[in-house]
């Protein structure tokens, strides 16, 4: 933790990094959160997402890490 903000990181085992965003971009959806904004280069994919009452935001940033995995970090003010 860094004040309110909370950081976890995590690698996956697999390549897709765009699929894991947009896997995690889902089940937040699912979960309540609304997907701010996404944006996807070569080498990462992030997304913003939020929640209005109290006021919670956060990002999502996947980036390949090694053959065959990728590393994910989220980010949020809880």
């Amino acid at each position: 933790t860094q004040g309110k903000t909370h950081i976890v990181f995590a690698w996956l085992p697999t390549s897709d990094f765009l699929k894991v965003r947009d896997d995690y971009d889902a089940k937040l959806k699912a979960a309540g959160w609304t997907i701010d904004g996404t944006d996807q280069e070569s080498v990462e994919a992030e997304a913003q997402f939020s929640k209005p009452s109290p006021l919670m935001a956060g990002t999502l940033k996947v980036a390949p890490l090694c053959k065959g995995h990728v590393s994910v970090r989220f980010d949020a003010s809880l």
